[in-house]
């Protein structure tokens, strides 16, 4: 397992996050697209029956197809896809300070 990594998330001394990338997986599903994003990069979001999900489609030819009109898609339209996913652990520790006493000044 991958060492655990410090990621200074700019709010100040004390305030850190951990990630630890758990592994990466490869599945053929069957996916019903809900809303599609013609700019390279954007997610689509698509429906496994049970939960939504959103995703880059990466398949040049496939975009390619699709901006072109050779491939459009109808209410209830499925996709077989291979669908790569990454699991990660993140903790954000995020400690509260209490300044019951400062500077002469008490609550």
């Amino acid at each position: 397992m991958p060492p655990v990594k410090r990621y200074e998330n700019g709010y100040g001394a004390g305030m850190d996050n951990f990630r630890q990338n758990l592994g990466e997986s490869v599945s053929e599903i069957v996916l019903c697209p809900v809303a599609t994003s013609f700019t390279e990069g954007s997610r689509w979001q698509f429906h496994d029956g049970d939960n939504s999900l959103t995703a880059v489609i990466e398949d040049p030819r496939f975009r390619r197809a699709v901006e072109r009109g050779e491939e459009r898609f109808a209410r209830n339209d499925l996709l077989r896809v291979r669908l790569r996913s990454s699991s990660a652990l993140t903790v954000k520790v995020d400690p509260v300070i209490k300044a019951s006493e400062r500077g002469g000044i008490k609550e």
